[in-house]
């Protein structure tokens, strides 16, 4: 078992993030003869730039958010996990590539219960770039002027508040001992007044917070979108599900955002004005709002941390439900004709069981603090009555400052009472923008700076002792490739399922980034090339063909601008999808159902192969382009597509079909993530049929 001190375990965090330190730099942050305990930790944390956390956690709570850690075992050992899988762990070494899987079950024996995490300083230093991600805080600033015309609105709304008990006041007091009805139809229709200017206010007030909302939703959505297509394909989460529930999740802070809950907390500091004007009026009578409100704080705050938790794990059940809901209507055909339904309902039957018990816990706990702020409210009037009485029999106030104290007690709580129900959406939405900011966080394929713009591609591409592992836990796809493709070279690579082809591609597209080693495209490494103006250059005809809703013609023009028709019909007619265009009553504009559901699979692949050659790019690739074709008409592709390349067009075929390598030039073998043979068409296919005919005898 990989068993540490906490030196070590920590020396192997540094060196798993990447921080800049080693074991005398650490000798130099303690002091001489002093164990390397917390306190020692937390100081060499800092001086990498981090903040360390140790906390109390059991193995099967274990998240991607606490990873890398460090477990502390019984006897003073230290173990350091960096990845999590169902029921096991991956506990590494010094070397972050090296360690083992270990199952949850046996850690437990030896765990003592208590982890450290690790965090930037910059994260924790800066809580409001956490709670509001600058992308966010950047577009609230941009609707300043609609949050002061809010703010504005509320504070007129609030001073408005305090005619009604005034006027209760002095009719109580002053009007009904004496029936001076004239005064009280003047004041009344005064009254009237500022009940129509307060209905006014909290409309435009409504309005603008929510035409603020219809901003920031329409520029934050645009923006999640765009950054979500800038992300690096490796740093992308597994499944497309939990995306689609992070994006969909944006909607709880819209709803945050807008409507009675950011009101509710804009009236908070209000309280202290309600309760001046209710000592001012009734003196002593204020300790009864304030005793409440006393009351109220502790609750919110609990309740804040109890929804906070709650929303956790609620989030955690729905994202396992959306990503088993997105994997049954994407392979709903298969489940049927496997008969896999019975198993599929029972496992959502569990997902559901556990999402339904979540919320029940979650709305629980909402109806528990409603229902206490409701009884709040009712404690206000009673507190007032009851003191008011003792009050008025000594003197010391009014029945018509009774009244009046009693509505702006009402008044005075309203805020808190709101403030105590909109604590579980802030959680929510907390929890929601924060689990955006992690997806929107990840790197980027231009997040550098000095990026190099590729305004012409000439096609010259190497490979320099290329290798690539999908994480550090598995092993190399690739190992060691070396390879050159001049300009306008025709090239196949072939080699059986997983040797590696597939992988090539992905980082010749600059979807994968190589774990060692360089890919030069024209002699600049890629990963400092503009990958949106590199893949300007390029036209690839993937292995699994995509298609969107649209048209037949928005298919083939994804990427294109403008293109005539007569380069449609010639793409179409070299990929053999010409004769169902023609089939089709509306031609170019027939309709496309989501992922091209209304074409059969090889329909769908010409599309896509159409779409590559259309493009006309001085780098094409094509993966598996003819594996849904019959014989015929992968033979005619094979008859046209000469035809169409130019000489100066770099082809790079990936293929299992014999017929289609009369397109190329030269042939690349691989195996087990090698390059086993790289020689002209001819040569290598008489080395591989003299190597099968040394194996059949």
């Amino acid at each position: 078992m990989l068993k540490f001190n906490l030196k070590e375990s920590f020396l192997a965090i540094c060196h798993y993030i990447g921080a800049d330190i080693v074991s005398e730099d650490i000798e130099t942050l303690t002091q001489d003869g002093q164990d390397f305990d917390l306190r020692s930790l937390e100081k060499a944390a800092a001086y990498c730039g981090l903040n360390v956390l140790k906390s109390r956690r059991d193995l099967i709570d274990l998240s991607e958010d606490d990873l890398p850690c460090i477990l502390q075992l019984k006897k003073k050992h230290f173990m350091i996990v960096t990845e999590i899988r169902e029921g096991e762990c991956f506990v590494t070494s010094r070397k972050h590539n090296i360690g083992i899987w270990m199952p949850v079950a046996r850690l437990a024996n030896v765990y003592s219960g208590i982890i450290y995490r690790f965090s930037d300083q910059k994260e924790k230093a800066s809580l409001t770039r956490s709670l509001m991600p600058s992308w966010f805080q950047e577009q609230m600033k941009e609707l300043w002027p609609h949050y002061t015309q809010v703010l504005l609105a509320t504070f007129m709304v609030n001073l408005l508040t305090l005619a009604l008990p005034l006027f209760t006041n002095m009719v109580f007091d002053k009007l009904i001992p004496t029936f001076a009805t004239d005064t009280l139809l003047t004041i009344s229709l005064g009254m009237l007044g500022v009940v129509a200017f307060d209905f006014t206010l909290r409309w435009l007030r409504s309005f603008f917070v929510d035409d603020a909302c219809r901003i920031i939703e329409k520029r934050s959505e645009q923006f999640i979108l765009g950054r979500l297509v800038q992300l690096k394909q490796s740093e992308l989460p597994d499944s497309p599900g939990k995306i689609t529930h992070a994006i969909e999740n944006f909607a709880k802070v819209k709803e945050f955002l807008s409507g009675t809950v950011l009101l509710s907390l804009l009236d908070v500091p209000f309280f202290l004005l309600f309760t001046l004007v209710i000592g001012l009026i009734g003196g002593v009578m204020v300790m009864v709002p304030l005793v409440i409100a006393a009351c109220l704080i502790p609750i919110t705050i609990f309740s804040y941390r109890r929804s906070r938790e709650q929303a956790n794990q609620l989030t955690k059940v729905n994202n396992a439900k959306s990503t088993f809901l997105y994997e049954v209507s994407s392979e709903l055909e298969a489940i049927k004709t496997l008969g896999a339904g019975r198993k599929a309902l029972a496992r959502w039957r569990g997902l559901v069981t556990n999402s339904a018990s979540a919320s029940l816990m979650s709305k629980q706990s909402n109806v528990l603090l409603n229902t206490v702020v409701a009884s709040a409210t009712q404690c206000v009037v009673i507190g007032m009555l009851v003191l008011g009485v003792y009050q008025i029999h000594s003197g010391n106030i009014s029945p018509g400052s009774l009244f009046a104290c009693i509505i702006l007690g009402s008044r005075a709580i309203a805020p808190l009472m709101n403030l105590a129900m909109a604590v579980n959406r802030l959680s929510f939405s907390l929890k929601s923008l924060r689990e955006i900011n992690e997806l929107l966080g990840l790197s980027g394929e231009d997040d550098g700076h000095d990026k190099i713009n590729v305004p012409t591609l000439r096609g010259f591409i190497e490979f320099d002792k290329v290798s690539y592992r999908y994480s550090a836990s598995e092993s190399e796809v690739l190992k060691d490739i070396n390879l050159k493709i001049e300009p306008g070279e025709r090239v196949a690579i072939l080699g059986a399922s997983g040797s590696g082809k597939s992988t090539l591609i992905r980082m010749l597209q600059g979807l994968v980034e190589p774990s060692e080693g360089n890919i030069l495209i024209d002699g600049q490494n890629l990963c400092h090339l503009n990958l949106d103006h590199y893949r300007s250059h390029c036209a690839i005809a993937p292995q699994k063909p995509s298609v969107f809703s649209g048209t037949l013609k928005s298919n083939l023009m994804l990427g294109k601008s403008s293109v005539s028709t007569e380069r449609l019909d010639e793409a179409c007619h070299v990929a053999g999808i010409d004769s169902f265009v023609r089939q089709c009553s509306r031609g170019y504009a027939h309709r496309v159902l989501e992922r091209g559901e209304n074409l059969s699979g090889g329909q769908r692949q010409a599309l896509c192969l159409a779409r590559a050659l259309l493009r006309r790019s001085r780098l094409t690739i094509l993966d598996e382009p003819t594996s849904a074709y019959d014989n015929y008409t992968e033979t005619l592709f094979c008859e046209r597509l000469p035809g169409m390349m130019q000489e100066n067009q770099t082809l790079i075929l990936i293929t299992h079909r014999m017929n289609l390598l009369q397109l190329v030039d030269r042939i690349i073998v691989m195996a087990e993530g090698r390059i086993i043979a790289d020689d002209s068409r001819n040569r290598v296919l008489d080395e591989l049929s003299q190597s099968s005919a040394a194996s059949t005898m």
